[in-house]
């Protein structure tokens, strides 16, 4: 099942959940349900709070990669040593514009790995690090598109060498590839469209860096270094 639509199909079908049913349950309209049902829809923002609803993996049914199986309550998590949970936040990092109130704040799932598995992805990153976000617009396209995944390291919150980063800057949330270029850091788009500008020591207290993306994930993982 490589398609959303597919997956969320026999999900409701396989639960006997109704899309109204699943409308009312995060609150939406049917139709907004219909258009994700239709294909219409590729990349619901509410994709979450409907794997919520429906007890299944947010990154399965968005991707159709490992199980359907829903994300562990924190008490099973707490009671299974061997899985790594990886908090799912509640904001998203804008590859546009920016996007305000841009604090790392809420968890509102948690995504399990088994520790071998947790060790391939992300090497001898530290687990207690590693969060899951949202990307917001196309500016870093075709790196990741809206409505990906990116997972992030917090505990790199200086600018470490040339890669994809998450900061912030006059108060907006921002995923960017930086580029240091003399005394200046250089904030490219991987998007054609958006052009480079530059973070210079003048400016600099109005930027902060939050994480490194280390991977987004779509249909496919991607290693940003």
């Amino acid at each position: 099942m490589n398609d959303l639509s597919v997956r969320l199909r026999k999900t409701l079908n396989d639960k006997s959940i109704t899309q109204e049913e699943l409308a009312n349950m995060i609150n939406v309209s049917q139709n907004a349900i219909s258009l994700i049902i239709n294909g219409k829809t590729k990349k619901p923002r509410n994709l979450f709070e409907i794997a919520q609803a429906l007890g299944v993996d947010p990154v399965w049914l968005k991707t159709g990669e490992g199980s359907p199986q829903a994300v562990k309550s924190d008490q099973e998590f707490a009671d299974d040593e061997n899985v790594i949970r990886v908090p799912v936040l509640d904001v998203s990092a804008s590859a546009g514009f920016g996007i305000e109130n841009c604090d790392f704040v809420e968890n509102i799932s948690y995504i399990g790995y088994a520790d071998e598995h947790f060790t391939q992805y992300f090497n001898r990153a530290n687990a207690d690090n590693i969060r899951l976000i949202n990307v917001s617009g196309d500016s870093m396209a075709p790196s990741f598109e809206s409505g990906d995944l990116i997972f992030v390291d917090t505990s790199i919150n200086t600018f470490i060498g040339d890669g994809v980063y998450v900061f912030t800057f006059n108060g907006q949330l921002l995923v960017k590839r930086l580029q240091f270029m003399g005394k200046e850091l250089l904030v490219i788009s991987d998007n054609d469209y958006y052009k480079p500008w530059s973070i210079s020591m003048e400016n600099e207290e109005s930027f902060r860096i939050r994480a490194k993306v280390l991977y987004s994930q779509s249909q496919t993982m991607k290693k940003f270094g």
